[in-house]
């Protein structure tokens, strides 16, 4: 299962204990297996800018949904 680390050859270092919730998520999200993202997950890098294309084969339907402002209602 491919993650966005192994895509990017960019290993992140691990956080430390000062950095905020957002980039100790961002950071586990690297490490997460494409195919287990959630749209939760890709809004999350999307909006941080970490993935700059679509990661993930559904990655354009996927971002439709995000766009949707019923997503997680």
């Amino acid at each position: 299962m491919t993650t966005i680390e192994q895509l990017e050859r960019d290993v992140w270092p691990d956080p430390g204990p000062e950095v905020t919730s957002l980039v100790r998520r961002c950071t586990e999200l690297r490490r997460k297996p494409l195919v287990e993202f959630t749209v939760e997950d890709l809004r999350i890098m999307l909006g941080q800018e970490i993935v700059a294309c679509d990661p993930h084969p559904c990655g354009r339907e996927r971002r439709t949904s995000v766009a949707s402002p019923r997503v997680g209602a």
